[in-house]
């Protein structure tokens, strides 16, 4: 069984599980227990060793495992933010055009009101301006009548004074 792990691969592990600086150490004090001639205190160093590399593995599965999860979760947590957004600015939309449609209203509302009220001043001028020509009408009529009874007297007299010349 020591035949199978070489040194290269002794020297890869103590490296990635204690690091440079303590690798050296390791490694020393594993070399001193292979001197030894002791099976039990090599098939000690051995199976930690393994153990090692065996909780090495299954942290870095359970950490790609996590992560992944992690990924999952945050894409869903992503995915439903997404759609509460698009709800909200969906929600802002409809409330947006219903205030539009109403000031819409509004405005149609005021123009109308605006117009009847143009219509009515229209109406009411013409009606003055009627007034005022018929007022007008009627003092011109007023005048070329009283001229012509003026004329008309002025004749009479005319006429007067003519037979009063002929009477004589």
């Amino acid at each position: 069984m020591l035949e199978e792990i070489t040194r290269d691969e002794v020297n890869v592990f103590f490296i990635e599980a204690f690091g440079k600086e303590k690798a050296s150490i390791a490694q020393k004090a594993f070399e001193a227990s292979f001197n030894l001639n002791s099976q039990k205190l090599k098939k000690q160093v051995i199976d930690e060793i393994k153990n090692e590399i065996v909780t090495k593995d299954l942290l870095q599965a359970e950490f790609k495992a996590s992560r992944a999860e992690f990924k999952q979760e945050l894409q869903q947590s992503i995915n439903e933010l997404r759609t509460e957004l698009k709800q909200e600015i969906n929600e802002l939309r409809a409330e947006v055009k219903q205030e539009i449609n109403e000031l819409r209203a509004e405005v149609k509302q005021e123009i109308n009101e605006l117009r009847a009220e143009v219509k009515q001043e229209i109406n009411d001028l013409r009606t003055e301006v009627k007034d005022m020509i018929a007022k007008t009408q009627t003092n011109t009529l007023k005048w070329v009548m009283g001229i012509q009874i003026a004329s008309l007297g002025v004749i009479i007299a005319a006429i007067g004074i003519l037979a009063a010349v002929l009477k004589i």
